[in-house]
């Protein structure tokens, strides 16, 4: 099953928040405030994937190293959340987090990393790591889109 009209790719996918737009100074765990919500993936039929983009934006204090990563974790009950290891890759053991990094020092960056979500639990949420060297209370603005696919029914379009 294709896309029925491919010159209106929006109504097939649904981009979910997974970090908030704003400037960060230290780590933010999952689903810990409002600026890192969790995603039902019940609300698109189990996506067997996603997308997570990570984008990142001007640093204050002038740090001389600053990195963010968003790293994906999941939850049975949307209240206690683990960092999410994704299965195999044609054999290839996993053995840490799907993580997203980037070098934010002296510019705007950004990256996607793709997540196979087959082994994932029904709540998804992403921790922002930041780390700083140099500076006086440095900050970075951060954000990051995670968007759904895979699914064996396809998602409603967005409201």
């Amino acid at each position: 099953m294709g896309i029925q009209n491919p010159k209106n790719v929006g109504s097939h996918i649904r981009p979910v928040v997974g970090i908030v737009p704003v400037a960060y100074t230290a780590t933010v765990n999952p689903k810990t405030s409002a600026q890192t919500p969790s995603y039902d993936r019940s609300a698109d039929n189990f996506p067997l994937s996603m997308s997570v983009h990570l984008n990142c934006g001007q640093t204050s204090s002038n740090p001389s190293v600053a990195t963010a990563q968003a790293v994906v974790y999941h939850s049975d009950d949307n209240t206690t959340f683990t960092a999410y290891v994704p299965p195999p890759i044609a054999g290839a053991v996993q053995t840490g987090a799907a993580t997203a990094a980037l070098d934010c020092s002296t510019a705007i960056n950004s990256a996607i990393l793709d997540v196979d979500l087959s082994g994932a639990k029904r709540y998804i949420a992403l921790k922002l790591v930041l780390a700083f060297t140099g500076g006086t209370t440095p900050a970075i603005i951060a954000a990051a889109t995670m968007v759904p696919g895979g699914s064996s029914v396809e998602p409603m379009a967005r409201p």
